[in-house]
């Protein structure tokens, strides 16, 4: 028999406590850093160690709070499966039972490659394998699970970018009133033009919500986790 959620590694302090923090350098690719403005005391984790044997992974989702993620991968090797955002119904592509990312494959994996899955006007997911050394990037609202093909270890980080401002502002007026506020604060100086879509957004009273944005996430950048079933990569 084989466990198909086997323990998954992914610790949000492992980089401070370790001192590993002081060689860490985001890709310039992905230097926007726009929640830095609500101060490190205020933003929730959004970098992680991720470690983990084969079979372990994480199940379909969309990241949280409306970021953008990216992943990259010290050693071994990954295989991911992503559908672009409102493409495909929860429903479908997160059938009740299926949490791991190997059940997923199993199960739900190959009903994406019959002829009735693009009949129904379905998309067939994008298909990535990851090496040691290669960086994946995940946009915003985009659902995806990943597997750990052997042992792992990578690196994730969640941010947010100009391009994805509205929607992860929007994410935190509901799940973090008080950090949306102290965000607005901060970028009325660094960065006065989202300051203004920020506080149209806040007048108009709009949100997300898990209820009402396809791009909602079954995880809160909470706390670092020792999981398989855990919604970082």
């Amino acid at each position: 028999l084989k466990d198909d959620s086997p323990l998954y590694i992914i610790d949000s302090n492992m980089l401070e406590k370790t001192g590993m923090a002081r060689d860490y350098i985001v890709p310039h690719l992905f230097s926007e850093d726009l929640l830095k403005y609500a101060g490190e005391d205020r933003r929730p984790p959004y970098r992680w160690i991720c470690i983990g044997g084969a079979r372990s992974g994480t199940g379909i989702h969309v990241d949280p709070l409306g970021t953008s993620a990216w992943n990259a991968l010290v050693a071994g090797h990954k295989r991911w499966a992503l559908f672009p955002p409102g493409s495909v119904p929860k429903s479908v592509l997160k059938p009740k039972g299926v949490n791991s990312a190997v059940r997923w494959f199993d199960i739900v994996w190959p009903e994406t490659q019959r002829a009735a899955w693009e009949a129904r006007g379905y998309p067939k997911p994008i298909d990535v394998w990851q090496g040691p050394g290669e960086t994946v990037f995940v946009p915003s609202g985009w659902w995806h699970v990943v597997v750990n093909l052997d042992f792992t270890v990578a690196v994730t980080h969640n941010f947010c970018s100009t391009h994805n401002f509205g929607l992860v502002f929007r994410h935190t007026r509901v799940s973090r009133p008080k950090m949306s506020l102290r965000w607005l604060d901060g970028l009325k100086v660094a960065r006065p033009d989202l300051y203004e879509a920020g506080l149209g957004i806040k007048n108009r009273g709009e949100v997300c919500s898990e209820a009402s944005s396809p791009t909602s996430s079954s995880t809160d950048m909470s706390s670092s986790s020792s999981s398989s079933d855990d919604d970082s990569n």
